[in-house]
């Protein structure tokens, strides 16, 4: 249970940036009869395709050529802007990095993937701490927006192939691996090649943009209501029929949190008409009671029976609510030595 809260909390801080770079699952390989795939260069450059010359300007004739693409005032919110599912996430970096509560989730995080933040720094040149401003992830695209001049790429992986398009460079490893810099201020990780081009096209200008329901909050975003479920410990005869429950209503959940340096505050909301509250408050609160109970008689988890506690969910106006304040201390003693001695 511990291990869970530590990937739940550490996720609010800099999960998107470990989606963004930790390694993906390796495809099938070709048929035997396909050619083979040309040996990877790292950091290999593709030179810019060159564009169609201008036609010559006409005194006194009107100009026919289309306008140019306008840029997005967002780029970060225009790149996960896909109108293709309901998950949408931003986590403004700067706000809580140099809290204490962010120190121990990074501290703890980076014990957990034995040095993966110490090696970006000393490989790569690129501290995801401290050089990302900002994060947002949806269904297909992951978007790290800071100050990224000098860091080099394409240590990010062995084989990494590059293909640079003026002040873009995209980056295509052997695992599936799909991710391009745009100059020294955004990365956008893709699914795929296709959900990759788009988020680019989006930023550029040149598609256009679905809408995003902009939160409040160091962290806010929207998903389904059993995105709530996944990173919670419940048995399987708890989990799957509160999931079925969830996902039979197409109920989705905004959410936000606040940090401190000393606390922690997330509010999470699930839509749901009156009489459908009602059933998700009841059935979220049995949930929420069987956790409890599991940390009360584990020996070791007399904090997180603590922590639990300061869970409280009811019906409110719209919906279902779950607020959650944490401490700094409380957070200490449910995460172990690893914050123990973060300050």
């Amino acid at each position: 249970m511990r291990r869970a809260l530590v990937l739940l909390l550490g996720a609010l801080v800099v999960g998107a940036v470990a989606l963004a770079v930790w390694p993906t699952p390796t495809p099938p390989p070709p048929p035997r009869d396909a050619p083979p795939a040309p040996a990877p260069v790292a950091a290999s450059v593709a030179p810019a395709p060159r564009s169609a010359p201008k036609p010559p300007a006409v005194a006194g004739a009107p100009d026919t050529r289309p306008a140019p693409p306008r840029r997005p005032a967002d780029p970060v919110l225009a790149a996960i802007a896909t109108g293709d599912g309901p998950r949408a996430a931003v986590l403004d970096v700067t706000a809580m990095r140099d809290t204490r509560l962010a120190k121990m989730l990074v501290a703890c995080l980076n014990q957990h993937d034995r040095g993966q933040l110490d090696r970006f720094r000393d490989e790569m040149g690129w501290d995801p701490i401290q050089s990302v401003d900002r994060v947002a992830g949806g269904d297909s695209v992951v978007v790290l927006e800071g100050r990224f001049a000098g860091v080099r790429w394409e240590k990010l992986r062995e084989g990494l192939v590059a293909e640079r398009r003026g002040a873009t460079t995209l980056y295509r490893g052997e695992g599936g691996e799909q991710f391009a810099s745009l100059g020294d201020g955004l990365v956008v990780v893709g699914r795929d090649a296709e959900a990759l081009e788009a988020a680019i096209a989006r930023i550029e200008g040149r598609a256009p943009a679905e809408p995003v329901e902009v939160g409040t909050g160091d962290i806010w975003g929207r998903g389904t209501a059993s995105d709530l479920l996944e990173p919670l410990s419940l048995p399987p005869e708890v989990r799957m029929p509160l999931a079925s429950m969830l996902d039979a209503a197409e109920l989705t959940m905004g959410y936000e949190a606040r940090f401190a340096d000393d606390a922690v505050r997330v509010a999470l909301r699930i839509d749901a008409p009156g009489d459908e509250a009602s059933l998700v408050t009841d059935a979220l609160g049995a949930a929420l009671s069987t956790l409890r109970g599991r940390a009360a008689e584990a020996a070791d988890s007399a904090s997180m029976a603590k922590l639990l506690e300061g869970l409280r969910v009811e019906t409110v106006e719209g919906g279902v609510g779950l607020d959650l304040a944490i401490g700094a201390e409380t957070l200490a003693e449910v995460l172990g030595p690893c914050a123990q001695d973060v300050r």
